[in-house]
């Protein structure tokens, strides 16, 4: 089957409350803030866009409040873009388990760390922000 795709490049925008907790929890784990869009209706430094990055890796995050916002003014068909926050996991497969562990370890952490093998990959873990 031949590839008739014109797609070139897919990253995930991700909806969540707030996104500050969000970079710190990616910052252990080596991705860091190429773009922050601040937060125009709010007067307290929060970030409205973030796009995380490194070695090839993108994550973007954008607040409920500003994708709706967005949605509102641009969709052209509403119904298949719904405003209501909708769960999403991540897996992530990790070079070095022993460094994410400490990066993310402690009482105050910001993720839990399970390892789990999958077809022998010792390596393939999710890593999930607690709630």
């Amino acid at each position: 089957m031949v590839s008739t795709t014109v797609v070139r490049k897919l990253t995930p925008v991700l909806g969540v409350d707030r996104i500050e907790p969000i970079v710190i929890f990616w910052k252990k784990l080596g991705l860091l803030p190429t773009v922050e869009v601040p937060d125009s209706k709010a007067n307290d430094g929060r970030l409205a866009f973030v796009i995380l990055a490194a070695d090839g890796i993108e994550i973007m995050y954008q607040t409920i409040e500003s994708i709706k916002a967005d949605l509102l003014n641009a969709a052209f068909i509403k119904e298949a873009f719904p405003t209501t926050q909708q769960q999403t996991m991540l897996f992530i497969e990790v070079s070095q388990l022993a460094a994410v562990e400490t990066n993310c370890g402690g009482n105050d952490s910001l993720c839990r760390v399970e390892q789990r093998s999958m077809d022998l990959r010792k390596s393939a873990m999710p890593i999930l922000p607690e709630t």
